[in-house]
């Protein structure tokens, strides 16, 4: 599964990677740069997956473990309780 995790006000890497360690997904980050000349901006990817070795094989990955990526106080979004407070970019 990948998701775009970039977002000006909001931190949702956190958010997915709690997700993530909460369905036992290993995970890895994939980061783009913008191209003024193309016109495309910078975007962040959460790339989830059961099987390990499947992610090892991608190229561009930044890391694989997510523990360090999950703010503290960010716990599993579910129907009953999300927090925009403990992800705002408060910059």
């Amino acid at each position: 599964m990948v998701v775009n995790v970039s977002n000006a006000h909001l931190n949702l890497m956190g958010v997915v990677w709690a997700l993530a360690k909460n369905f036992r997904l290993h995970g890895a980050v994939i980061e783009t740069r913008s191209n003024v000349v193309a016109g495309t901006y910078s975007c962040d990817y959460a790339l989830l997956a059961r099987d390990l070795d499947w992610l090892q094989d991608r190229e561009g990955m930044k890391r694989n473990d997510k523990s360090d990526l999950i703010p503290a106080g960010v716990g599993v979004w579910r129907d009953d309780y999300s927090s925009l407070i403990e992800v705002m970019n408060w910059r």
